[in-house]
């Protein structure tokens, strides 16, 4: 039996998904592009609601700061975006293996996030943001992660 491999490749604020064709074809057409508008945002056009204020006896003021960093809410919230389709991908069995590369911090969300039987999926993490690549360079380093994964899969 054929396996479907898909590779997923993100930041914080994009990801492509695609189909690594059997037998090493190239190049492996892009299934799916994701876009986190919010996680591309700079932190003033993010933050534009100010920080609310405290006025203390005396006249002296002070800013009241965040709880929790907004580039890293925004990150989760792109990560459960992408596993929800990934988790809808994997019960309707449009893949067998996922292989996943990411700048190391966004890989570390998308960790935090995976479903047990999504991770179960994942054939292969790789710490390292190739969204910046141009395209001939992406399918090549695409096709040596799949050509890795399928060396160290034992035949069925």
């Amino acid at each position: 039996m054929l396996t479907v491999d898909w590779i997923l490749i993100a930041d914080r604020s994009r990801a492509i998904l695609f189909h690594a064709l059997p037998h090493g074809l190239r190049p492996y057409p892009a299934l799916a592009s994701f876009v986190h508008a919010e996680g591309r945002m700079s932190p003033q056009e993010r933050d534009s609601d100010v920080s609310g204020r405290i006025q203390h006896p005396g006249g002296a003021r002070s800013t009241i700061e965040p709880h929790e960093d907004r580039k890293h809410v925004e990150a989760r919230k792109f990560a459960r975006q992408l596993v929800e389709t990934l988790g809808r991908d994997r019960q309707n069995g449009r893949f067998d293996r996922l292989v996943v590369a990411a700048p190391p911090a966004f890989l570390g969300v998308l960790r935090e996030t995976w479903t047990p039987l999504l991770r179960e999926r994942i054939a292969a993490e790789v710490a390292e943001d190739l969204l910046p690549l141009p395209e001939k360079e992406l399918q090549t380093r695409l096709s040596g992660l799949v050509a890795s994964v399928k060396e160290r899969t034992p035949a069925s």
